[in-house]
């Protein structure tokens, strides 16, 4: 999976450029090792294998043809717009700074639990998405700073909130977002126990990508799928990942992200 890739990716292109890993766990990263991860995945990085093609939707329509393992359905541009907003406002509220597995690239869906007793309980996983998609009460919980330091982040000027919080519930209802507070010092995520959830959908940047958010001037294009995306997959064994990265190295010289 993409996110998978990326953290090998991360840990090959800091281990070629003789760069110490964030206070040496290898499972988390400071600024200067993210971003240099993201730009790799900008200039050189795969895209979601089954883009949600919803670009219409910025155009004033009411719905899109959706897909979900290979099957189409209509589902509403509320979810495409309200999910972008939601994008938006995360970086803008400063625990977002990029959209790929580093930092944040899936959301959960879910309702309230006295919603889905009275109306999903018995339905299947698809007939859920299509019903989610398209009821008042929804949400998303977004994971962020998945794999940010938060004490490296906390000497990086400028950083904030990012890397502190690590969860982000997004409304579609026009809500304002609600960044989160760890549920204890060591929790790095947790989901709201008033709500049944639902694996919900994948995001990523990519200069190729279907949707496009603006954050201070600057455009972010990006796609959405409901799919597990599995373009790319590499050894899960962060200690074999230099020995089988030779590819990566070429790609990465390729675009300027090694010397």
């Amino acid at each position: 999976m993409i996110a998978t890739t990326l953290v090998q990716l991360a840990l090959f292109l800091l281990a070629a450029s003789s760069q110490s890993f964030a206070g040496d766990n290898l499972l988390l990263f400071n600024a200067e090792e993210v971003a240099h991860a993201y730009r790799y995945q900008q200039q050189a990085g795969p895209r979601l294998q089954a883009p949600l093609l919803a670009q219409s939707c910025l155009y004033g329509k009411e719905e899109f043809a959706a897909s979900f393992q290979g099957r189409k359905f209509s589902a509403p541009c509320r979810f495409i717009t309200e999910t972008i907003r939601h994008l938006k406002d995360s970086i803008d509220s400063g625990a977002v700074k990029y959209l790929f597995p580093l930092d944040t690239s899936h959301a959960i869906l879910g309702v309230p639990v006295e919603v889905w007793e009275r109306k999903y309980r018995d339905s299947s996983i698809e007939e859920m998405l299509h019903g989610f998609l398209k009821e008042p009460e929804l949400v998303a919980l977004y994971q962020v700073a998945q794999y940010v330091d938060p004490e490296s982040s906390m000497q990086t000027s400028g950083a904030g909130i990012w890397g502190k919080r690590r969860n982000i519930l997004g409304f579609y209802d026009g809500r304002r977002i609600e960044v989160l507070s760890p549920a204890s010092s060591t929790a790095a995520a947790y989901e709201p126990q008033d709500y049944k959830w639902l694996d919900g959908f994948n995001f990523l940047t990519h200069s190729l990508g279907e949707l496009q958010i603006v954050v201070s001037g600057v455009p972010i294009t990006f796609d959405i799928s409901f799919d597990n995306d599995r373009a790319i997959q590499f050894p899960s064994d962060p200690e074999n990942v230099a020995t089988r990265s030779q590819s990566l190295e070429t790609a990465a010289r390729v675009s300027n992200v090694l010397p």
